[in-house]
């Protein structure tokens, strides 16, 4: 399934008009989606409205309703936007749900896409918040970090520019969460801002077969991309000498290694595992981030 720039804006336009047909501007919504494209047109429909978009995903278990719940208190999101699919399951989840169920519910689906000519261009500067990303709460309760639409642009320039990417000379490809900041804003928003063409795919497909990220870098000409160090592992460990074979990555040369700790081992592995496939070790460099800085602090520009 393929976007273009215009489509996205019209799809965006189109929610943002039925966002603000039950919420306000500076209301919170919570994105409830799988990956794919509707997350991305979601999320830019949020901007559109001037709705604070919250990143999280479909409560596909009851046991996951704790955390989006703190999300959604902590928010205090008054909109839940989600696919006909994850709906039908929160319906037959709804005596879990406890205040969730007291969202209003958008089903992307049910959305028209006709009215995006009555949208009307919301009052934001710089200094407005974009969305709120929460932080993974891996040692306390998720904690939101409100991230400005400046914040948000200037991050997106800064490692684009460090790495030489363009609209011509780039290409992305990737398979990281969209609730993850990393997923969102390198993998999905930096492709709008700066112009060049992205490539997304379901993080179960890479973790199922990690071959398809590979092979989906080669097929689509993939020069940027990013993971955590375990996705590096486990290609080498997983990709086939037959598979390795039909795999070119001479064009991939810049690939962020962040969101958890950084192993030499691995980058040799990997590098040993894939300089048959025209793999430059260069390209990888190791970074490291918070969501409280809007994405990205350091990177390994040594080789840029």
């Amino acid at each position: 399934i393929e976007l273009t720039w215009k489509e996205l804006s019209e799809k965006a336009k189109s929610i943002a008009v039925q966002l603000l047909q039950n919420a306000e501007p500076g209301s919170r919504a919570l994105i409830l989606l799988p990956q794919g494209l509707e997350y991305l047109t979601s999320y830019f429909g949020c901007l559109y409205a001037g709705i604070y978009a919250v990143p999280a995903y479909p409560p596909g278990q009851w046991r996951q309703l704790p955390r989006i719940q703190a999300i959604s208190d902590a928010a205090e999101a008054t909109i839940a936007i989600t696919s006909q699919t994850n709906f039908t399951r929160v319906l037959k989840m709804q005596d879990k749900l406890a205040r969730l169920a007291d969202l209003h519910w958008v089903v992307v689906e049910e959305i028209d896409n006709k009215p995006f000519d009555d949208w009307k261009h919301p009052d934001i500067t710089g200094e407005s918040i974009a969305f709120l990303q929460y932080t993974s709460g891996s040692t306390s309760t998720p904690k939101g970090v409100m991230v400005g639409h400046k914040n948000l642009i200037d991050n997106i320039h800064y490692f684009s520019d460090s790495y030489g990417h363009t609209a011509e000379n780039t290409v992305g490809v990737f398979w990281i969460p969209l609730f993850h900041d990393m997923g969102l804003i390198a993998g999905a928003l930096a492709g709008p801002v700066i112009g060049y063409h992205t490539v997304l795919m379901p993080p179960v497909t890479f973790m199922v077969n990690p071959f398809r990220w590979l092979w989906a870098i080669d097929h689509y000409g993939g020069t940027f991309t990013a993971a955590p160090n375990f996705a590096f592992d486990l290609c080498a460990q997983k990709i086939t000498e037959e598979q390795k074979s039909r795999l070119d990555l001479s064009r991939w040369r810049t690939i962020m290694n962040a969101a958890e700790p950084v192993r030499a081992e691995t980058l040799e592995r990997f590098a040993e595992a894939f300089k048959c496939c025209g793999y430059d070790p260069t390209a990888m460099h190791p970074s490291y981030g918070l969501a409280e800085a809007t994405l990205i602090i350091s990177a390994n520009k040594e080789n840029t």
